[in-house]
Parts: structure tokens; sequence; C-alpha cells
């Protein structure tokens, strides 16, 4: 791929195990999970409008206004196993400070398919100044035709609702530096990329207890290949 200016592209991708030395078919994964990456790059968000707002137990239809926000964290969680400990809300509750910090012009939006009392709570209780919001009819995944794999379910999107960056930063200490570095960049209006060609970041489990992210880069012919660190 080869167009100009191209935006930081990146992704946190896990339940893949990379050995030392890649085997064709951790090739052939790696090129798949590229060619997901590059067909949802730039592509533009869109919000069902019978998605549900949940505020202190007050419960209303979605007012989403795309408003002036510079950017917009975007979480959708889907109904599998126990959501508020998939979620993780401490932690998110620690981003969303954090990233305010650094713009204040930046919005959240908490998606997650499965209703959730337990959920609503710990928002409160972490000091969450956002809904929840329910999709319980899968419409949010299905109007944007994204991926089932929940890997590619977390976006960092711009102020036209364009996703330029793809990935949770949730027990990945690289992926959120780059979260902090893409609204950095942004503060001190050096969005313009001298590296044109597209850059692949990769997070990928090697086993239960530990989580190492890679760096692809896709040459302008060929699989893509690993980057040292």
């Amino acid at each position: 791929m080869t167009t100009p200016n191209l935006k930081y592209f990146l992704v946190f991708c896990y339940g893949i195990c990379v050995m030392a030395c890649s085997t064709p078919r951790q090739e052939q994964e790696i090129t798949a999970i590229y060619n997901t990456l590059k067909s949802l790059q730039n592509k533009k968000i869109d919000f069902p409008a019978n998605l549900i707002s949940s505020t202190n137990g007050i419960k209303c239809y979605f007012p989403y206004v795309t408003s002036n926000s510079d950017y917009k964290v975007v979480v959708y969680t889907d109904s599998l196993g126990c959501t508020p400990c998939k979620f993780k809300t401490g932690e998110w509750s620690y981003y969303v400070r954090q990233l305010q910090i650094l713009s204040g012009n930046i919005y959240f939006v908490f998606i997650f398919q499965k209703e959730s009392k337990i959920l609503e709570e710990d928002f409160r209780m972490q000091g969450i100044e956002y809904p929840v919001i329910y999709d319980t009819n899968n419409a949010f995944i299905q109007e944007n035709k994204l991926p089932a794999s929940s890997q590619f379910h977390t976006f960092l999107l711009d102020k036209d609702n364009k996703i330029i960056l793809i990935g949770s930063p949730v027990g990945n200490k690289k992926i959120w530096e780059l979260y902090k570095e893409k609204i950095r960049k942004h503060l001190n209006n050096c969005n313009q990329l001298t590296n044109t060609s597209p850059v692949v970041a990769a997070a990928f489990r090697r086993d239960n207890q530990r989580t190492e992210l890679s760096v692809f880069r896709r040459p302008a012919h060929g699989s893509a290949t690993r980057l040292r660190e």
C-alpha cells in the first residue's frame, strides 16, 4: 500500500502464539491480520440509532452527537463471559483520566452487548462520567461490518469518526504509549508521517501470563515482515 501521508494504524492482537522463528503458517496468520487492518484503516464508524444509554439507572436512547471532539475512544464488549471482569473498569478509569489530562477535547463511548447492573455500579464507583451503552441486538458490529474477533473492537477515532488506531491499552503498556503519542502529536500539530510505508503493531500472547508487542511492516511486495524492537 503506497497511499501518501498514511496515518498511524496499529492494533492490539492476542490469541496467536509467536515462536522465536516464524513458521510459514505464522507468516500466513500475520498477513491475514494485516489484511484485516488494511480493510479497517480510515473506516468511518457509525453509531446505530437504537443504542440504549444508561446513566445512574436512567435509560434512554443514546443521544450521540459527533460534536467537536478531536478524538473518540470506542470500546465494544461482547456478551461472552463475565462482562465486568472482561472490561476491567478500574483500568479504563485510569486511561480516561490520563487522556483527559492530555486533551480535554476527547470523548469515550463504552458499548456493551449484555446489560449489567454491576457494570453500571462499577462506572459510578470508579468515577467514569460516561454512560454505559447497551447494544443487545449487536447492531454496532453489524452496521459497521466489523470482524467478529474482539481484538478489533477498540478504536481511537478522529473528529470525523474514522479509525486511526485499533487496539486496547488494557494490559499492554506499549499500546497505551501509542495512544498518548498519537494525541501528543496532534497537540503539537505534527500530524504528518515522514515514512509512508504502513506500519502495523501487533501484540501476541505467548502464554497466560505474558503479552509481548512486536511491530510488523508491510513491504511493497511479499508477506508482512517482523521488525526488531
